[in-house]
């Protein structure tokens, strides 16, 4: 059986998840930003790749793309605000 795999984290202050909280339920923000902010606290939560995919209603690939970015710029703003 192969072992499990444990997937690295994105760190968030408390501000930054209110943030993002925020920008996934907004109307008025652009579209990119939402969903970005949609996949972000679904990964935080523990969902997987695939299902937040279906859920938000991108691509896997659009999905691996915004976390890598997320995880990649960890240092900066995660969600590019």
């Amino acid at each position: 059986m192969p072992a499990k795999q444990t997937r690295p984290r994105i760190e968030l202050s408390a501000e930054e998840m209110e943030k993002l909280q925020q920008l996934s339920v907004s109307r008025t923000a652009p579209y990119d930003q939402v969903t970005r902010a949609r996949i972000l606290l679904a990964y935080e939560s523990g969902e997987s790749k695939s299902a937040i995919a279906r859920s938000v209603g991108v691509s896997r690939p659009t999905v691996d793309l915004r976390v890598n970015k997320a995880l990649c710029a960890e240092s900066r703003s995660p969600y590019g605000i």
